[in-house]
């Protein structure tokens, strides 16, 4: 599948020292407005590959065998057809001359405001919105098997009033379980971040947590105080207990009359049950989340990183880190945090055991989107 072609770069960088072992063994960004998906060395950011995509790409997720999941950009006018894609550079260092793997699995309808999610297994699930009444509702979720390259189920998540505003995927031993964040849309403006999903814009007036199995059973519901935004799942690894994190937005500034500060929500639920083990207050919208191995969760808002302490956390570690400028994505290693900036091709770089900006990266093309796979 003649898709994409294989074009190797070597960028200047000026990095800060390089990470200790232990970090996850690929990184990728996307880059040049979702021309191009880059494979970062995590221990130093430094860009080792560089593909060509033939299609514009929106959104990453992490595919079997260390590869990536894409999605491409929808086209311009509206929604139309599309099909995710497995790329698999194979060999533990690839390089221009590694063998390539493409696969494609199509959606099968005009796919609108879509958000992708997979967990690094042969699955991998797209929620997304289609015209009023059609399937039974606003949107649908589809679920694919990435090995035999075919759809396993599609089915309507949502009511008349309702969007889909968040989506994560998690790999059990019986199977894949998607969960689907659904705010209640009526007076809501907007959808979703092309990122996965997004707390900011519209009325906080409520939703809910979905969790359903391959076949589309419902196996866990929810209904939240506030509204739901991005949902994502705790890394596995470093002894923390698997959670599902998801954004809650309690009141936003044009809700009110006189306007108050943005009021807001990091749940951690036991995915199973959907059940809150803590919660810890954001003062902003959040823009993306990532969640390191050892459970802490880092946001991001404009130009500060939030960062949640987990129960073992170093209390004298800052809660929050102001960045030099505006960034839009992150990505979470053993001992760093890669923050993409918005209008500068680099990325920040947060040393995780103080807290405190150790540098930065040159990224070449810009940075829209960053991704560990395992």
């Amino acid at each position: 599948m003649a898709w994409l072609a294989f074009v190797s770069a070597a960028l200047a960088c000026a990095p800060p020292p390089p990470a200790s072992e232990g970090a996850p063994p690929r990184m990728y960004a996307l880059s040049d407005s979702g021309r191009r998906v880059a494979l970062l060395d995590p221990a130093t950011g430094r860009t080792t590959l560089q593909v060509p995509l033939a299609a514009t790409t929106g959104q990453l997720a992490p595919g079997p065998r260390g590869g990536v999941v894409l999605l491409p950009a929808p086209p311009l006018a509206g929604g139309g057809a599309q099909a995710i894609h497995l790329l698999t550079l194979r060999g533990a260092r690839p390089t221009e001359q590694s063998s390539l793997s493409m696969g494609a699995v199509p959606l099968g309808s005009t796919v609108r405001d879509a958000l992708l999610a997979a967990d690094g297994g042969r699955h991998a699930a797209v929620v997304h919105h289609v015209a009023p009444d059609a399937y039974g509702g606003r949107c649908r979720l589809v679920v694919v098997d990435l090995d035999s390259e075919r759809r396993l189920m599609a089915r309507a998540v949502c009511g008349a009033i309702e969007r889909a505003v968040g989506v994560a995927l998690e790999e059990t031993v019986s199977g894949p379980v998607v969960y689907a964040s659904i705010e209640d849309a009526q007076g809501s403006a907007g959808g979703g971040s092309a990122g996965g999903g997004s707390a900011g814009g519209g009325s906080a007036g409520g939703g809910r947590i979905v969790a359903f199995s391959a076949s589309g059973e419902t196996l866990a519901s929810r209904r939240l105080e506030g509204s739901p935004g991005q949902v994502a799942l705790g890394a596995r690894g470093a002894g923390a207990e698997r959670r599902l994190y998801v954004v809650e937005t309690l009141a936003r500034p044009e809700d009110t009359e006189p306007a108050q500060p943005y009021a807001g929500r990091l749940l951690e639920l036991v995915p199973e049950t959907l059940e809150t083990v803590r919660a810890h207050a954001l003062p902003f919208a959040p823009a993306q989340m990532a969640v390191a191995a050892d459970g802490v969760a880092y946001v991001l808002s404009h130009d500060v990183l939030h960062r949640t302490a987990a129960t073992s956390s170093a209390p004298s570690l800052p809660a929050a880190i102001r960045l030099p400028g505006p960034v839009v994505a992150l990505v979470v290693t053993s001992d760093r945090v890669y923050v993409a900036a918005a209008y500068e091709p680099r990325l920040w770089v947060v040393d995780r055991r103080t807290g405190r900006l150790a540098g930065f990266v040159s990224a070449h093309g810009g940075v829209s989107a960053l991704l560990l796979a395992e």
